[in-house]
């Protein structure tokens, strides 16, 4: 009797354990996303004398809801409230595309924005492959990661990884944001602090992942096993590789030629 309670008790105290887990995350991305954007986004009125752009003010309004809906989805599994879950996933799914359409506006608003402060378009060709691919590359993981939760919503492990991943996707422009702030400042120039602590940070929640499974688990969980070495392989491929060569040119003309038409 005592071997069967242990038995039946071993998966709910994964469960649970699974739920904490992604609960700590969410309230680190909420974390990050208020240190990176308090004072360029939601304390701007005291800093800043102009106005951000409505195509930056809807993303940064959608990304922040999803991160609020993402603590309070963790904070429901967690205190047993799993109807109001449900009942919110809804929700989740269309902050998710109202994220990726306003992510597509806000960089095509980069153009206009980069070139108001500075330089010619060929000074900038580079820069613009590098948002064109970056920024692409992350909205495109988190369409796939959410699609891919909403499909898999009734097997609990794989949802809550996939939604997990998809909100940490989706979280580079605020790690690199973070890199730059003044007491954070390890490396120099300023721009090399931004990309380690952007890289170091997105690794690290992959990485929490990974040992979260190794711990409990004994094991990788399939989600886990084939979307973090896929996505940071991806991500690394976009920001690095992608924008020098002939197609990440062709790539940054056709997005001047959008913002510009």
């Amino acid at each position: 009797m005592e071997a069967t309670a242990v038995q039946v008790s071993g998966p709910g105290l994964r469960a649970r354990r699974g739920d904490r887990f992604v609960l700590g995350v969410s309230v680190v991305l909420l974390v990050v996303l208020v240190a990176a954007f308090a004072r360029s986004f939601y304390f701007r009125a005291w800093f800043e004398d102009a106005p951000l752009s409505q195509d930056l003010v809807l993303h940064g309004t959608a990304l922040s809801l999803w991160y609020v809906w993402l603590f309070a989805q963790s904070m429901l599994i967690t205190t047993g409230r799993r109807e109001w879950h449900r009942r919110m996933g809804m929700l989740g799914a269309g902050l998710a595309l109202i994220i990726i359409a306003t992510g597509i506006t806000a960089v095509l608003g980069v153009v206009p924005r980069v070139m108001a402060r500075s330089g010619t378009l060929d000074e900038n060709m580079l820069l613009f492959a590098g948002i064109f691919w970056g920024n692409g590359g992350i909205l495109f993981a988190f369409a796939v990661f959410v699609t891919l939760a909403l499909l898999l919503r009734r097997r609990p492990d794989a949802h809550k990884r996939l939604m997990l991943l998809a909100s940490i996707a989706i979280a580079p422009p605020a790690l690199h944001r973070v890199g730059l702030l003044p007491f954070l400042r390890v490396f120099e120039p300023r721009d090399l602090n931004a990309l380690a602590f952007m890289l170091g940070g997105l690794f690290f929640l992959l990485a929490s992942l990974v040992i979260y499974d190794l711990k409990w688990r004994r094991r990788l969980h399939p989600v886990t096993a084939w979307s973090a070495p896929i996505f940071s392989l991806g991500f690394l491929i976009c920001i690095f590789l992608i924008p020098p060569s002939p197609l990440g040119q062709a790539s940054a003309k056709w997005l001047v030629s959008l913002a510009t038409a």
